[in-house]
C-alpha cells in the first residue's frame, strides 16, 4: 500500500471511535502490547538470547514482545488474560492483528522484517504450543495483509452488521486503509486454493477468512473523496500493487509488464533512438509548411530565395552521396581482388 495514506492501527480507530475499546479484540492487544514492559502486566518470558546481542536495537525490543506472548498463548492462556473471555480458537488472530499493526506503524524496514521472521523460525520450539503460524512476507504482501485485519477490527466491533461496518470505514479517516478489502478477499478467495499458493495465502486461510465475511453490497466509498480523471488516483497506485503482488491475470505468475516498460525507458539505444526521430519528424513538417505557404499564398515571392537555397542544398547533398557511392564502390571492387596484387620489379642482368 501506499505510504500516502495514514497509517492505520486499533490505537488509532479506537480514538476515532469509543467502540473499538469495547471489544474483546481491543483488551488482548493491550495485553500485547504491555508484555516485556516494566511496571505492566508481566516481564515473563522476555529474556533474549546472547545470539542476538548484535541484531538491530528496533528489532531486539520487539521480538521479546511477540514471543512472551506466544509462549503465554501455548502455557497458560487463562492465568496472562483471567478478566477476558474470547473464543480461543481466535486468539492467534488477535496477536496477529497486533503483530502487524506493529511492523506498519513502527516503520520496520525490509531487513528488519525479514529478521524478526527469521527469529521468529528459529525460535518457534518455545511457542509450539500456541498454535500459530507466521508465514513469512514481506513488506508489500504485510500491507495488502494488513487491510484485511483492519477489516476484523470493524468487523468485530460492530458484530458482524455489514451496513454498519460499511458506514463506520466510509466515515473513517482511515477509510483509504481499508475500503478495498472485500476485493482483496474476494481475490485471495480464488488464487488461494491453487497449488504453489504463496504464504500470504496460509495467513488468509488459516487466520483471516473463517472470521470476516462481506456483504452483497460491501462496496466502500470513502467520504469527501473527490477523484480526479485527468491524473491516476491512489486507488489506482494500490490496485495495481496488489495486481502485481498476485502476478496480474497469471494469480501464480510474475508480472511482466513493469519491467518491461522499465527496461524501454532505461535502454541506451530507445533512448538514442528517440532524438533523431525527433528531429527527422519535426524537419519534414517545418519544410511541408514552408511548401505549402510558397505554392499556395501570396508569401511565395518572400519564400523563393530561401527554397531555393534549401533545394540547392538538397541537390548538392545528392551528388556529394552519389559520388562517395561510387567511391566506395570502387574500393569494393579492388579489395575484392588485393590477394592477386602482386608488384613485378625488373633487375638488371649481372
Amino acid at each position: 500500500m501506499s505510504e500516502t495514506t495514514n497509517t492505520c492501527s486499533l490505537d488509532k480507530l479506537a480514538e476515532e471511535d469509543n467502540e473499538f475499546t469495547k471489544t474483546v479484540l481491543f483488551n488482548l492487544y493491550s495485553k500485547f502490547g504491555n508484555a516485556c514492559i516494566y511496571n505492566k502486566d508481566s516481564y515473563d518470558h522476555c529474556s533474549v538470547d546472547n545470539k542476538y546481542d548484535t541484531v538491530d536495537f528496533q528489532v531486539k525490543l520487539f521480538f521479546p514482545q511477540v514471543l512472551s506472548n506466544l509462549i503465554r498463548i501455548g502455557t497458560n492462556q487463562n492465568a496472562y488474560f483471567p478478566d477476558i473471555t474470547y473464543e480461543k480458537r481466535k486468539v492467534c488472530t488477535y496477536l496477529k492483528h497486533w503483530f502487524y499493526d506493529q511492523i506498519t506503524y513502527k516503520h520496520f524496514k525490509e531487513d528488519q522484517i525479514n529478521k524478526i521472521f527469521q527469529i521468529l523460525e528459529e525460535e518457534k520450539q518455545k511457542y509450539v504450543n500456541a498454535n500459530c503460524e507466521f508465514n513469512k512476507m514481506n513488506l508489500g504482501e504485510i500491507k495488502i495483509i494488513k487491510t484485511l485485519y483492519d477489516y476484523f477490527a470493524f468487523y468485530e466491533t460492530y458484530s458482524g452488521n455489514h451496513e454498519e461496518i460499511s458506514d463506520k470505514i466510509s466515515n473513517s479517516k482511515y477509510c483509504k486503509n481499508i475500503k478495498h478489502a472485500n476485493y482483496y478477499y474476494t481475490q485471495f478467495d480464488r488464487i488461494c486454493d491453487q497449488p504453489g499458493s504463496k504464504s500470504y495465502c496460509n495467513e488468509y486461510k488459516k487466520y483471516i477468512k473463517e472470521f470476516i465475511t462481506f456483504g452483497e453490497k460491501s462496496s466502500i466509498s470513502c467520504i469527501g473523496e473527490v477523484k480526479d480523471f485527468e491524473q491516476p488516483n491512489q486507488d489506482d497506485y494500490e490496485l495495481l500493487e496488489f495486481k502485481q503482488l498476485i502476478g496480474g491475470d497469471d494469480p501464480l505468475g510474475k508480472p511482466q509488464f513493469k519491467e518491461v516498460a522499465d527496461d524501454s525507458m532505461d535502454s541506451p539505444d530507445a533512448k538514442g533512438n528517440i532524438i533523431p526521430a525527433t528531429v527527422s519528424v519535426s524537419s519534414v513538417s517545418i519544410f511541408s509548411i514552408l511548401f505549402l505557404l510558397y505554392k499556395f499564398t501570396p508569401f511565395r515571392s518572400t519564400l523563393y530565395r530561401p527554397i531555393e537555397v534549401v533545394k540547392n542544398v538538397w541537390k548538392k547533398k545528392e551528388e556529394n552521396d552519389e559520388i562517395v557511392l561510387q567511391e566506395n564502390e570502387y574500393e569494393q571492387l579492388n579489395s575484392d581482388y588485393t590477394g592477386y596484387n602482386i608488384v613485378y620489379n625488373t633487375l638488371p642482368n649481372q
